[in-house]
């Protein structure tokens, strides 16, 4: 979830140029997401509310 307050636990991600946190405290996963200004991700990654699963094989997982 994108935020532009700073969060309790956060960790930065050099390579993004941003802030998460809340994942590995959250019973469903939910994470907070804040980007620096001169983030390199897409506008509707930094802006939009999304959901991301974790697979062992994205090929399998997408296939049919």
């Amino acid at each position: 979830i994108p935020t532009v307050a700073p969060r309790a636990g956060e960790h930065y991600l050099e390579k993004f140029k941003m802030y998460a946190s809340g994942f590995h405290v959250s019973a469903y996963g939910v994470e907070w997401l804040r980007f620096e200004p001169d983030c390199p991700l897409p506008h509707l990654v930094q802006t939009v509310p999304h959901v991301a699963f974790v697979v062992d094989d994205l090929k399998e997982a997408i296939a049919g």
